[in-house]
This record gives C-alpha cells, structure tokens and sequence, in this order.
C-alpha cells in the first residue's frame, strides 16, 4: 500500500479535516464522487502531456489548428497551474478533493473497480517532491518554448479559412446573386 500524493496534508490536518468542507453523507456517492474526480483529473493530464506532444506535432504539419490561440491558453493555463502548484509545494486540488472523498467512502489504498485502479497507477507514481518540480519546470520550459517557436494566433475574422470555408462559399454564392 503506497502512500498517496496528498499525505502531507493528512498528516498536517487530518484526514477528518480534508473532508470537513465535502458534504456527502452515502459513502457509495462519496465512491462515485472519487471515482468521477479521478477520470477527471486523468482527463486534464492527458491534455497537458498529449495536448502538447499533438501542439508540436500540428506544429510541424503546419496544421492551422496547432496555432490556436484559445486552445494554447487553455493548455498554457494548465501547465502554469501545475508547474506554479508545484514550486508553492501544493498538492493538486483534484488529488486532495478525490483523496477526503475516498476516506469519506471508507475507501484505503486500492480499493477500487478495475478502471479506477488503473488510472490511480497512471496518474500517482512514489517519487521525491523534488523529481516532480523538476519534471513539471522543464516540461513548462518545453510548452513556453513551444510558444516561442510557434507563437498562436488568434482566429482570422474575415471569415477565410479558419471556419473551414463556410465564408467562402457563402461570398461565392454572392457573387453569383449581382
């Protein structure tokens, strides 16, 4: 039985004291809740690390949608929420929230359905906080250079190309009407 990301903060205010702002009174639903929260929070690590390996590869295809300048924002906002997290030495809100409701189940270690289990093992590996603050700042140095390299742009409002060309037939059919 591994320790889990959060265990400082048990051992600082208790396990009782994460839970202490999460009102669930079934543990089945408190299960539920844990379960959500952690495909959940696999779902935001799958569009940190693959969102980027996909913005470099889009990149270097020269696909227009690689250069969007919401979607790098949004993955941008991501990483920095990570990596800031990080060097404050803050545990992830979502490991925390998934943590007090797992002991609000009644739930230690992995005692949980096959999907869930896997996921944990995915998503929470034993490693000095050290290796992840180094991990998070280079891998934060490789999206802003990425940004460097291949800035976003914001989406062209004459309405070419970037609507895949709904704009442009709809100015063909004008012309056709003089």
């Amino acid at each position: 039985m591994g320790t889990w990301p959060g265990a400082a903060l048990e051992r600082d205010f208790g396990a009782a004291g994460l839970w202490r702002c999460i009102v669930v009174s079934d543990p089945r639903t408190a299960a539920l809740l844990a379960d959500t929260l952690l495909v959940l929070h696999a779902l935001f690590v799958g569009f940190v690390v693959l969102g980027q390996i996909a913005i470099m590869i889009g990149l270097l295809a020269r696909w227009r949608w690689a250069r969007d300048l919401r979607l790098r924002l949004a993955h941008l906002g991501c990483v920095l929420f990570v990596v800031i997290q990080t060097w404050l030495g803050a545990t992830c809100p979502l490991t925390t929230w998934e943590h007090a409701l797992r002991v609000r189940a009644g739930e230690v270690g992995y005692e949980r359905g096959f999907v869930a289990t896997w996921l944990y093992r995915l998503i929470y590996y034993d490693a000095a906080p050290a290796v992840f603050t180094a991990i998070y700042t280079v891998f934060g140095a490789l999206v802003v250079l990425t940004w460097i390299l291949g800035p976003p742009r914001p989406r062209a409002r004459d309405g070419g190309d970037d609507r895949g060309g709904r704009e442009r037939l709809g100015r063909d059919r004008n012309r056709g009407d003089r």
